[in-house]
């Protein structure tokens, strides 16, 4: 969003096709349904780089397509962007995991064992049956409904390897050391497998960075890699209507660290209730 509003000072027009909000900086809001995406202005179309910020939860095939038909693709520019609204996702996109019908597959033949990776943000209510194993740093909605719990430590916690929500590579460093019997994800991992009469090949973060860099070369260092965006068959895909899909929770509430904030906490308070932070009536 930063970058967005940088473009909007320095000249180019944003238009908005969805709720009327405050962005931060001057916006023009074409109104709440998808059709207009097969109507947007001439100044959009005729701009010398158009692009288009698409977000994930609007990104059904009928919203593709029709971004498909718009002219973003050029020699040296490439106007689409699609924006993940969940964390990892990116990631777990690079390393190929993806289970063909979604979560919903998963949930219509619930495996027997499953292993929650910080997953705090679905239902889990479809895996009732399911031996659920939970590894995860705050302990949130997944280790409530986990019959083991592996305590991991959080990102400030652990030297890692990120992906950001445009696809670029990024290493963290280690600030604190996690407290308690909390491991990096890893090393639980590892120790759990030798349990299980498993092998794995790395012992440390060098050696299991060099597995990770030989099976994804893009992920071995830092920086953005190259990617094309392949346009959805649009011959047989219906435009886009109907209101955008908006977020189900708050911002100050998106994710389990979140939640556990006490300066967030007092976020929803003053900004989001409009009544006095409790943190604060304790201070006083």
């Amino acid at each position: 969003m930063t970058r967005i509003r940088k473009a909007v000072r320095a000249g180019a027009e944003l238009f908005v096709v969805g709720e009327t909000r405050d962005l931060g900086c001057p916006a023009i809001f074409l109104g709440d349904d998808r059709a207009t995406l097969a109507a947007l202005p001439a100044t959009f179309r005729e701009a010398e780089r158009p692009a288009v910020l698409v977000e994930s939860r609007n990104a059904s095939t009928e919203v593709l397509a029709a971004v498909a038909a718009l002219p973003l693709q050029r020699e040296g520019w490439n106007g689409f962007n699609l924006l993940h609204a969940d964390a990892s996702r990116v990631g777990a996109l690079d390393l190929g995991l993806v289970m063909p019908g979604g979560l919903a597959a998963l949930a219509s033949d619930p495996p027997d064992v499953l292993v929650l990776l910080g997953v705090d943000e679905i239902d889990l209510s479809p895996f009732a049956r399911s031996f659920k194993l939970y590894l995860g740093s705050h302990g949130d909605r997944g280790a409530a409904a986990a019959d083991v719990v592996l305590p991991a430590a959080a990102w400030l916690e652990k030297p890692g390897t990120f992906v950001n929500m445009e696809g670029r590579v990024q290493r963290g460093f280690r600030a604190v050391f996690p407290p308690g019997d909390a491991r990096e994800d890893w090393a639980i991992l590892r120790a759990l497998a030798e349990r299980l009469g498993v092998r794995l090949p790395y012992d440390d973060i060098a050696a299991l960075r060099s597995r990770v860099s030989a099976q994804w070369p893009h992920l071995g260092a830092p920086g953005l890699a190259e990617t094309s965006w392949v346009a959805p068959e649009t011959a047989s895909v219906a435009p886009p209507s109907g209101p955008t899909v908006t977020r189900a929770i708050g911002f100050y509430q998106a994710n389990p660290i979140l939640r556990a904030s006490p300066t967030m906490a007092a976020c929803v308070a003053e900004i989001v209730e409009g009544r006095r932070p409790a943190l604060l009536e304790a201070a006083e």
